[in-house]
């Protein structure tokens, strides 16, 4: 059996700046996410890999709240999205969350809670992916754009279905 694999997607560091603001994603402006040629990369690599979700780890969800940070991304992109780590904006403030709380905790309570068989993380600071993911995590530090052939090859590759073997 070929499970479903989850990529827990860091969206700010990875795909925007560290220090996007509110104000900036909601302008007219900020189209960054559909017309960027790393998202459509991104998005290339899930087409060719179908059984891959995608989880967003992201303060941007509290926010914006979840659908609207969907609507940043393009449509392709987004029938892979079938979460985020954190409710959005209508259940819980920013101002709410503990200092200890972030997007490594996040992170490891919904993988918990989703019972993730297989997943990969794409982050953007090595300290927000648990010990026990960060074999499988691809750590970007400058962001999607500027990402090596080898960073792409290694996403490529723990994107791969392995199959399980079923216990009869």
């Amino acid at each position: 059996m070929t499970p479903r694999i989850i990529l827990y997607l860091a969206v700010e560091g990875v795909l925007l700046s560290r220090s996007v603001t509110r104000s900036q994603l909601r302008s007219s402006e900020f189209r960054i996410l559909k017309d960027s040629p790393h998202v459509a990369r991104l998005a290339e690599l899930l087409a060719l890999n179908r059984q891959t979700d995608v989880v967003l780890n992201s303060r941007l969800v509290l926010e914006l709240g979840f659908r609207a940070l969907l609507q940043l991304f393009p449509t392709l992109f987004c029938s892979h999205i079938v979460g985020a780590t954190i409710h959005g904006n209508r259940l819980i403030r920013c101002r709410q969350l503990s200092q200890q709380c972030g997007r490594c905790a996040w992170l490891s309570a919904d993988a918990e809670r989703r019972q993730a068989g297989q997943l990969v993380v794409l982050e953007h600071d090595a300290r927000c992916v648990p010990v026990p993911f960060r074999d499988r995590a691809i750590i970007v530090s400058s962001g999607l754009e500027a990402a090596t052939s080898e960073d792409w090859r290694r996403l490529r590759d723990l994107l791969e279905p392995h199959e399980i073997n079923s216990v009869n």
